[in-house]
């Protein structure tokens, strides 16, 4: 108990205000349970496709899913910026301020989602044509590739809306709503997947049509349960449209977006390399990255809630209070991703072989990818932290530029130069990826560690104090 206390101060786990107490695991652990809920039914959903007509549909829809990507990266940009500038106003205590930033984000929200899930459904064809998976071994399952892509877009609208209010219960302090939300309509999800392939058992050119009437009655009965929670926690909105806020959200959230656009482009790009070495080792990264997502979750969480907490810390100016909460949360993430990561060693390939069921040329390909997936999971949870820490100071421009330089040199690169030009196939890929987590990390941690953003964050606060009082004085 006495190292636990070492490893952990209280103290720094605690933010309390005169209206609200948040703690990091009060925030992280009903965000860590909404994402595993949300795993483990993507898991079963997965293990349901892969023994409906010999998994024919396991590899298009998820071809699907890696082609819209980037599209659906650039979609989260409102809700990247709503969840910091909200965060750091809710810190000074502006209630009316907050109206304001929840309408105006939820009005572009809406919009923004309609506009790229349109893009999606017209391009959907070139965009799977992109990926390589046009070639003859996929030639059976091309067009339902196409088919799911240009339908899922739709349910992607519905679910970026309801995405944004769980962000706003979230930046009050309510994480257990989108915890429970996800994990019920994931549930109804999944037994809805499963009457619909075993019991309607539909013909192979109507499943498609089955999985998305299944996702998107979901998905509007959550949209309209999460609303009146909204309205029912009594959140202050306003239905009118404030400039100032529009520009601030989009002013934050452009480079944040920006840089998860560059990551999942690079990840769309590996994927492709993927494809180009056959069905077996693509199979085995849809299968693995399964497996591992539940590695990195909980570093995700503790990364998110500290994200949340340091917005406060901010507007509320206790810039060193948030500089140590951060560094614990580093060795907290990367002490749990270690221990995970180290579990999935024995495990991963018994999941995949009697789980998915795949064959042994897919295990084989597996095989070596979690010994090397230890060091991707160290890096990427010291990502996580400071990645999301340094966005809630609103030190956004730096962690794009690194997201774009290292994410493409070495996860497209080297994925490139290993995996195909030395041919060492999925193995050589996740080298590449153990170097883009490794070196980002590093840049990230000596970034905060220097406190130039502190710096940022003080002249960001001096130039909002100033455009309020131009705002509060009126023209002579």
């Amino acid at each position: 108990m006495k190292g636990m206390r070492k490893f952990l101060n209280k103290d720094l786990m605690v933010l309390q205000t005169p209206t609200i107490k948040m703690t990091i695991f009060g925030l992280a652990i009903p965000l860590f349970f909404e994402s595993i809920g949300a795993l483990i039914i993507a898991m079963i959903q997965t293990m349901l496709s892969s023994n409906f007509m010999g998994g024919f549909f396991v590899s298009p829809m998820n071809i699907a899913i890696s082609a819209s990507a980037p599209i659906t990266s650039l979609s989260q940009l409102v809700t990247m910026g709503l969840s910091v500038v909200l965060s750091i106003n809710l810190g000074r205590d502006k209630d009316k301020d907050s109206a304001k930033i929840i309408s105006s984000a939820m009005y572009a929200n809406v919009l923004f989602s309609i506009f790229l899930n349109s893009i999606v459904a017209v391009l959907a064809e070139p965009l799977i044509s992109f990926m390589g998976y046009n070639g003859p071994e996929y030639a059976e399952q091309f067009p339902y590739a196409v088919d799911y892509l240009q339908k899922q877009s739709i349910v992607m609208i519905v679910l970026r809306i309801t995405t944004g209010f769980i962000v706003i219960l979230r930046c009050y302090g309510y994480t257990k709503v989108g915890m429970y939300a996800t994990i019920i309509s994931s549930s109804i999800l999944a037994i809805m997947t499963a009457f619909m392939l075993y019991v309607i058992s539909p013909a192979k050119e109507n499943v498609v049509n089955g999985f998305i009437i299944c996702r998107l009655l979901v998905r509007i009965g959550e949209l309209i349960i999460i609303y009146f929670i909204i309205k029912k926690k009594k959140i202050p909105i306003s239905f009118k449209v404030s400039k100032r806020w529009f520009k601030e959200i989009f002013r934050i959230g452009l480079p944040s977006s920006v840089a998860n656009i560059a990551y999942t482009i690079s990840s769309v790009l590996t994927t492709k390399i993927c494809v180009s070495l056959g069905p077996d080792p693509y199979l085995a990264r849809i299968y693995i990255n399964q497996i591992v997502n539940f590695v990195y979750t909980f570093g995700l969480c503790v990364a998110q809630a500290g994200a949340i907490m340091t917005g406060r810390l901010c507007g509320m100016g206790d810039l060193n209070k948030a500089d140590k909460m951060q560094r614990q949360n580093l060795k907290l993430v990367v002490f749990a991703n270690f221990v995970l990561s180290t579990l999935c060693i024995p495990i991963g390939n018994l999941i995949i072989k009697y789980v998915y069921g795949a064959s042994a040329s897919v295990v084989m390909h597996a095989l070596p990818i979690f010994f090397i997936d230890v060091i991707v999971e160290i890096g990427r949870g010291m990502n996580h932290v400071g990645q999301q820490g340094l966005n809630a100071t609103k030190d956004v421009k730096f962690t794009t530029a690194i997201s774009i330089l290292v994410g493409f040199t070495c996860s497209v690169g080297f994925a490139y130069l290993f995996g195909i030009v030395l041919n060492m196939g999925l193995s050589g890929i996740w080298v590449a990826f153990a170097m883009d987590e490794i070196i980002r990390a590093i840049i990230y941690y000596f970034r905060w560690c220097k406190g130039r953003w502190k710096k940022r964050f003080k002249k960001e606060e001096e130039k909002f104090i100033l455009s309020q009082q131009q705002v509060a004085t009126p023209a002579v």
